[in-house]
């Protein structure tokens, strides 16, 4: 394999749970992906169970509220996201020198509540008149973020190991700007 075409690890025996932007952002991505399905998960579950013993006609209405329900659901969340991030990044970056696993997994989990507390203060203030969904976003907060980031991390720490190629992204040539950028000069 061309060595030059591997990107080295960030973590070292000093910081054994260092991170690249793109690893953070992965987890951040992998965490908003998967609240936003639980949610929608969730929401299509509560909907069946409130049907009061139709829950085939109920099926009819999940389906049509459900997209729309994700929708919404991945607009919201993703300007949370992008809100916490920071804050997120600064967590992240004062673990890095912690080895213990179990550390990282208790904190996250303390961040996924705290997201959660959040995320459902903020649906019970905007969405209680409508429906309750107050719990649904709790729940889907907390789980999400520790589970996206021991999804991220797994992954990382695999390509450390060797079991998962650490390769850099091709990049897509295109002759006619590579043109006009040397006729310009």
């Amino acid at each position: 394999m061309n060595q030059s075409r591997l990107l080295p690890s960030p973590r070292t025996s000093e910081e054994p749970m260092a991170f690249t932007r793109d690893e953070f952002s992965a987890g951040a991505l992998r965490s908003w992906a998967l609240f936003v399905g639980l949610f929608v998960g969730l929401f299509s579950l509560r909907t069946i169970t409130m049907s009061g013993g139709a829950p085939l006609a109920a099926l009819g209405f999940v389906a049509v509220v459900s997209g729309w329900v994700a929708l919404l659901c991945a607009a919201i969340s993703a300007i949370g996201l992008v809100v916490l991030m920071p804050a997120l990044w600064l967590v992240a970056r004062s673990l890095r020198r912690e080895r213990r696993i179990v550390v990282h997994a208790v904190v996250y989990v303390l961040v996924g509540i705290g997201v959660a507390a959040g995320a459902a203060a903020l649906a019970h203030f905007f969405a209680d008149g409508i429906l309750d969904l107050t719990g649904i976003t709790a729940v889907a907060a907390a789980v999400a973020v520790p589970v996206g980031w021991w999804l991220t991390a797994r992954r990382a720490l695999l390509r450390d190991r060797g079991i998962i190629s650490r390769r850099r992204r091709r990049t897509r040539v295109d002759p006619d700007m590579l043109a006009e950028d040397t006729a310009l000069g």
